[in-house]
């Protein structure tokens, strides 16, 4: 057990090394927000907006990635340190709970076998609030297999990481309600449960739906808008591909037709031999699970691979189960063959990661900007404008606070996604993190990431472009940083021109 927590951490720990690991605009904007809860002591009571404009989901993200923030001092590593913990700590659990059930040396297989097994270990190298549904959803499946075995007051435990995974992705974790409530009624059904336990199992989230509406996580006049036509239609060619992929990745990621033929056929022989019953119930709340996901993001048109995120290590794991199931030889033939072909794909990806990327949502690329910035600053105040396709610019709102303030010892007199930017719609608290600086001199950085600002704020480049000299310019990876020269001679008169003096 150690050596799995040794290898799984250390092998975490270099691939990111160095800081090479992303920190998009969904990991700036957890930054600002956690920033409120250390550095303000703010009560922040709702978490990451959804693809749903106007629904949030809950905020136990902020505060559980913001013990990583304080650990490590503000180090966006720290969000990536509480994931790995999680998923090492999942993996435990794991191996512990299947060597009861089935064995000490099988419970080992499938924890190691899960450390190399990439849809797994990379959702602990960046701090996305998505990735924990998959600690969720196997600690779910983990008490549904127990309350299939006749112990009732597991359902009811079960309750947790459903609640816990709404503060991680809404769309996720409505699924995982709707396989609960599934494995409930056919409970119910088989007189496993009664309907009144069953109807008290759920009463805690149409509470939790009322609190919601009542503490504005669903705010009526935005999430009524444009963000819900992603009800308005199915997404079966989007969804049937890519879940049928996912068979593969459980077998022999290198090749999907070889993989997905490979999984029936194992599925088949399963079907066809004796069955230990943990590894049944395990295989076919799995399968229960997949389906329900299948069957609810086909009906949508707002599926994204993150919402499925903890489908392929339950379809790995229910697999090597399946494995252990059929005859010795054949069983032991194809797991050595499924774990070198694991690994070969792991090592692959492993060393595509470790490479220099140009990507301008790696941290290391980030700081390597704001160092040349500060650089050619000519040691006198100056703004940054970042143009970028998000519109957010919330990496930077935290990258010039966090890593250049201590570093250069001030900060940009302005530093935000457009000129005059109306930063207190989107930073929470933004007018505490301006000092120290050094006035606001006539030079004017842009960091270039796209061709766009935003469709409703595209063109303001251009005009900045006119009361302004470009006097140097630099490629950092994909990104272009330009400096600039304004022609005004009083600072003081920029809102002027600009048009934008309230």
């Amino acid at each position: 057990m150690s050596i799995l927590l040794i290898v799984g951490f250390i092998s975490r720990l270099l691939i990111i090394r160095n800081n090479n690991f992303y920190f998009t605009v969904d990991q700036g904007r957890d930054a600002v927000y956690v920033r409120e809860i250390l550095e303000r002591k703010q009560i922040i009571l709702k978490g990451p907006e959804t693809s749903v404009r106007g629904v949030f989901a809950l905020p136990l993200w902020y505060y559980f990635i913001g013990i990583g923030y304080l650990i490590f001092g503000g180090h966006p590593f720290g969000a990536s340190f509480m994931l790995t913990i999680l998923n090492l700590a999942t993996s435990v659990l794991l191996v512990i709970w299947i060597s009861r059930e089935i064995g000490r040396i099988k419970a080992i297989l499938i924890g190691f076998g899960l450390q190399f097994f990439w849809w797994f270990f990379y959702t602990s190298l960046w701090g996305f609030n998505p990735f924990p549904l998959i600690s969720l959803a196997i600690v779910l499946i983990l008490f549904l297999t127990r309350f299939l075995a006749k112990k009732i007051k597991y359902y009811f435990y079960a309750l947790i990481p459903i609640l816990l995974a709404f503060n991680a992705n809404i769309a996720g974790a409505m699924v995982l309600l709707i396989f609960y409530i599934l494995i409930g009624l056919l409970a119910w059904h088989k007189k496993l449960i009664t309907l009144i336990s069953f109807v008290v199992s759920i009463v805690p989230f149409f509470v939790l739906g009322i609190l919601a509406i009542i503490g504005g996580f669903v705010s009526k006049g935005q999430a009524t808008g444009t963000g819900l036509g992603i009800f308005s239609g199915t997404n079966f060619g989007v969804t049937i591909p890519n879940f049928i992929e996912m068979l593969s990745q459980a077998t022999i990621p290198q090749n999907l037709i070889i993989g997905v033929f490979i999984f029936f056929i194992v599925f088949l022989l399963y079907l066809r031999n004796k069955k230990q019953e943990f590894s049944n119930r395990f295989i076919v709340l799995t399968l229960v699970l997949y389906i329900s996901s299948f069957v609810f993001f086909s009906f949508s048109r707002g599926w994204r691979d993150w919402q499925t995120v903890y489908l392929p290590p339950l379809l790995f794991v229910s697999y090597i189960l399946m494995l252990f199931s059929l005859p010795k030889r054949i069983g032991i033939s194809l797991l050595a063959f499924t774990f070198v072909f694991q690994l070969a794909f792991f090592v692959q990806k492993y060393k595509s990661y470790q490479g220099t990327s140009k990507d301008p949502s790696i941290l290391s690329n980030q700081q390597k900007i704001i160092d040349w910035i500060y650089s050619h600053g000519e040691d006198q105040g100056f703004s940054v404008y970042t143009y970028t396709n998000t519109f957010y610019d919330y990496p930077y709102q935290y990258l010039f606070w966090w890593y250049a303030r201590p570093k250069y010892s001030y900060l940009p007199c302005e530093y935000s996604n457009f000129p005059l930017s109306h930063k207190e719609l989107y930073v929470p608290g933004y007018q505490y993190y301006l000092k120290p600086d050094r006035g606001c001199g006539r030079l004017r950085f842009i960091i270039i990431e796209s061709d766009t600002n935003g469709e409703a704020n595209k063109d303001w480049i251009d005009k900045f472009k006119n009361y302004n000299d470009l006097i140097d310019k630099q490629d950092v990876g994909k990104v272009k940083i330009e400096k600039y020269y304004t022609k005004k001679e009083s600072p003081n008169d920029y809102c002027l021109w600009w048009g934008r003096c309230d």
